[in-house]
């Protein structure tokens, strides 16, 4: 019973840092994303 309860808790860890990875890293890495866009488009006009 102790493994299956260590490998939820792992399998908790991860859903957290993938939670963590969609609400913060996604939408920062979007930013700079469009950033680099405006950047480009201000060097090419």
């Amino acid at each position: 019973m102790d493994e299956l309860e260590a490998f939820s808790n792992v399998e908790v860890a991860f859903l957290s840092v993938d939670e963590l990875f969609r609400s913060v890293i996604l939408p920062l890495v979007d930013q700079f994303l469009l950033l680099e866009l405006h950047l480009l488009n201000a060097l090419v006009l």
